[in-house]
């Protein structure tokens, strides 16, 4: 008897729990019969403890050799001298885990990890990711390859998971990075997987705006791959999560409509998959909290924002629908009260109601750091690349943060994509004559902040626009950097003069307009690079497509 409880002592019982399992086996000895949930309903323990006594006590506790405790040091300093357990509580986990392997020699657990990761038919995996992984789900360590191989190619080969011509929609190097994340999905059977995609994919109740499947196997699949433990959930847990998340009436209006279209759903949970397992109350307390929270009011103490704006913005940046009110709210403060992104007189640029609704139209603003949006601002005010004539800063850091504010998109983007699209702004409106210096470009911009986050190619563009105007007789102004593409498109569209501009005249027509970037990189307007952008949309424009 003594024997058994230091068995079960050493492999991390309770002494407590011990001395139970000890009572039971003198009172009855058919106690080994016991299933777990009758252990369990004797000791009125923890149902896990219970497992984990009962398969200790009735499969291994029996074959253990005489000296229990030092067998159990000896295997201890096999599993540490190959990296398996660290320190106690590791190697404690690993034995109430997969209390087998103390029957398995050290080699050849040694030897099923090392084959897993060359298993033949499969990509390689790396011995140190997958130690990690085992050391999760200890049961991993006592399989054989074969099997997990054949769970992994059973799963990505499933009919159910392949599209109409037969062809897997998961790539086994997907799933297997997947699955080193989750790992108990290697020791799973593909049928119960695949049966979990498909039934979220085919259920009734999971229907789009128009009637269509919520999701397809392939954007289902994708999801899960980025939240693996979507591979194990029920389809009735799924679909409870989803149906309920729509219908809560805390994302309602006043007329009881709902703020959440199918649609815009389906689309923040595929870029954030964490949504789909939200506990659909909490989200409607975490959006509550911000809409209604103190700090987030104005002088009335009437909120800043309506609750349909700021499900929009969740819709937008789905994590807003999981982390905390306070969080949230600490971001927002966070940046109204950060040093660098206050005035010379200390006092804040962008105050409250400024912040929140820069915020509602970038969401990323409620998450991001104030301390990255400050070294955002920073680093565009402080650029090199971005000097007057007289060697000083184009724009005031002051008026800077207030152009962005307005175009929120600049707090977020790096200093460096700014920096070359100014670049680039500054040197066209300079040597088309429509600013005499840095200064008037630095007004245009902080005047017209959308076109500092227009795309590189598409200000480049900007020059073949000019090249237009002056071919047909008009002075380029301002409106060649601040109209719309659409614009653009339609002007070059009647221009119709790409027959004048064949590939070995691109030198000529662009030789004027070679400017240093803010990197130092020289001729990024040279030749190709320089007019393949405008001269495609001439281009497409004449083949009557549209690009």
């Amino acid at each position: 008897m003594s024997d058994l409880q230091k068995n079960l002592t050493a492999a991390g019982a309770s002494a407590e729990s011990a001395e139970k399992i000890a009572g039971i086996i003198k009172a009855a000895a058919q106690a080994s019969a016991l299933t777990p949930v009758e252990l369990n309903r004797c000791l009125r323990i923890g149902a896990d403890e219970a497992r984990r006594i009962y398969y200790w006590e009735k499969k291994h506790a029996p074959l253990l050799p005489a000296g229990g405790g030092e067998r159990l040091k000896e295997i201890k300093k096999l599993f540490t001298d190959r990296g398996l357990a660290a320190d106690d509580e590791r190697f404690k986990h690993i034995l109430l885990e997969a209390p087998s392997l103390l029957f398995l020699p050290a080699s050849t657990i040694e030897d099923n990890i090392k084959s897993l990761c060359r298993f033949p038919g499969l990509p390689a995996i790396d011995e140190e990711t997958y130690r990690r992984a085992a050391l999760k789900q200890p049961r991993l360590l006592c399989l054989r390859p074969q099997t997990i191989a054949d769970n992994i190619r059973g799963l990505v080969n499933h009919p159910a998971l392949c599209g109409r011509e037969g062809k897997p929609l998961l790539k086994c190097r997907e799933y297997i990075a997947a699955a080193l994340k989750r790992p108990q999905l290697l020791y799973q059977l593909p049928e119960t997987l695949a049966a979990n995609v498909s039934g979220v994919v085919s259920h009734p109740a999971l229907k789009d705006d128009d009637g269509k499947p919520l999701f397809t196997t392939e954007t289902y699949l994708q999801t899960a791959l980025k939240k693996p433990q979507l591979f194990l959930h029920a389809p009735e847990t799924v679909v409870e999560h989803v149906t309920r998340f729509l219908r809560h009436p805390a994302f309602a209006d006043e007329n009881g409509n709902s703020l959440i279209k199918a649609g815009d759903y389906r689309k923040a949970v595929l870029r954030h998959p964490a949504l789909l397992l939200q506990n659909p109350d909490l989200a409607a307390a975490n959006i509550s909290g911000v809409v209604n929270h103190p700090l987030l009011a104005a002088a009335d103490s009437s909120p800043l924002t309506s609750r349909a704006e700021y499900v929009r913005a969740a819709l937008k940046q789905a994590s807003l629908f999981i982390i905390t009110p306070d969080t949230v709210v600490g971001k927002i403060n966070g940046i109204i009260r950060h040093p660098d992104l206050s005035g010379t007189d200390g006092r804040p640029v962008i105050d409250k109601a400024a912040c929140l609704k820069a915020a509602l139209k970038m969401p990323a603003l409620f998450v991001i750091l104030p301390e990255t949006i400050a070294a955002n601002v920073n680093g565009v005010v402080r650029h090199p690349a971005l000097q007057n004539e007289q060697g000083q800063p184009m724009f005031r850091r002051e008026d800077y943060i207030r152009a962005a504010v307005r175009q929120p998109s600049l707090l977020v983007q790096s200093p460096q994509t700014v920096a070359e699209h100014v670049t680039i702004i500054k040197d066209l409106l300079l040597k088309e004559e429509i600013c005499p210096d840095t200064a008037a470009v630095a007004d245009f911009c902080l005047t017209n902040p959308i076109t500092m986050v227009l795309g590189s190619d598409n200000l480049k563009s900007r020059y073949l626009y000019a090249y237009a105007k002056r071919r047909r007789g008009e002075k380029p102004g301002k409106k060649i950097i601040a109209d719309t593409k659409g614009k653009m498109r339609d002007y070059l569209a009647q221009s119709d003069f790409s027959a004048d501009l064949p590939e070995c005249d691109y030198e000529r027509l662009y030789r004027r307009h070679r400017i240093v970037v803010a990197d130092g990189r020289t001729n990024v307007l040279a030749p190709r690079t320089a007019s393949v952008y405008g001269i495609d949309i001439i281009r497409s424009l004449r083949a009557g497509k549209e690009k």
